[in-house]
């Protein structure tokens, strides 16, 4: 793989190689040899002064901008509060704001014109913060299905509202859901949530003095509760993990959550093949100084 040389020689033109150029515009082509002469050799300039400038050029390249990315991954977006369902909602690592971003597409933009590293990581951007924004939007409706979940009517007493601590129903709930989503693929996950059974999970269950506590977290606290009333709370615990609404929504956040993989994944497979291409040229001599080498850097001065 060969790498565009031509947005280094603004770093080239000192004055050593001012006057090496000067010395040889009175020089025709066929007096001009390439494969001798102390000058056209030295390491201040001539051949190995572009081949060091390019190397150093490619390796700042690759390791300010390329490595990083084939180290690209989902991580947890940082939050100051936890939520029900922040371990689903993501951040990556940025490489536009860096100095050598536009330099490192510029060569990509020649050397692999199929590959468009700016649409490929704008079109991952786009598709994170729609990921996120599917994650806040279900967090936003939980409150009112757990209300809903605990209002519970009987013949005898019409619209009653169960008490519930909201802090340990979402805690019960995240620990559910977080099993599910980083256990399951979204084509089993709805399946695997169905097969949940409060009383089998929290074998646990105790009321006393209006305090109910499944599995020892105190999910609610009413001296008006009876026995039977902390029966009611296993079947609500049920039918919260199982409420169809958040499963689907679990589904199609998950689903993203697969797709967001695929898409760092194709980023990183093309990128590891640039890096070590980069690599193998930059670091094989016989590369740098073989006469197709020479011809470029010939054509391109004289």
């Amino acid at each position: 793989m060969n790498f565009d040389n031509s947005n280094i020689i603004d770093k080239v033109s000192n004055a050593s190689n001012v006057r090496f150029l000067h010395s040889h515009n009175n020089i025709n082509d066929s007096e001009r040899d390439f494969s001798c002469g102390d000058s056209w050799f030295s390491d201040d300039y001539g051949i190995f002064f572009f081949i060091k400038e390019r190397r150093k050029h490619y390796n700042n390249l690759n390791n300010e901008i390329l490595k990083p990315l084939t180290q690209l991954n989902l991580n947890k977006k940082l939050s100051y509060s936890e939520t029900l369902f922040d371990y689903a909602k993501y951040s990556i690592g940025n490489v536009k704001d860096l100095l050598l971003y536009k330099y490192a597409l510029k060569h990509l933009s020649i050397d692999r014109p199929n590959f468009d590293l700016d649409f490929k990581l704008e079109n991952l951007k786009q598709s994170l913060e729609n990921h996120n924004e599917k994650v806040e939007n279900l967090e936003k409706e939980i409150p009112q299905i757990i209300k809903n979940k605990f209002r519970i009517s009987y013949s005898t007493l019409r619209g009653r509202q169960y008490p519930y601590t909201e802090s340990s129903i979402n805690s019960i709930l995240k620990n559910r859901f977080k099993q599910y989503y980083d256990n399951s693929t979204s084509d089993k996950i709805i399946d695997n949530i169905n097969t949940y059974s409060t009383k089998e999970t929290y074998k646990e269950k105790n009321f006393a003095n209006g305090i109910v506590r499944i599995g020892g977290i105190r999910i609610a606290e009413d001296y008006s509760l009876t026995e039977n009333d902390g029966e009611q709370y296993i079947e609500i615990m049920d039918k919260l993990v199982k409420n169809e609404s958040i499963s689907n929504k679990l589904k199609e956040i998950k689903e993203s959550n697969e797709n967001l993989e695929l898409e760092i994944n194709e980023v990183k497979q093309e990128i590891n093949q640039i890096v070590e291409a980069i690599d193998r040229d930059l670091y094989d001599t016989k590369a740098n100084c073989c006469p197709t080498f020479l011809r470029v850097i010939r054509n391109y001065f004289f």
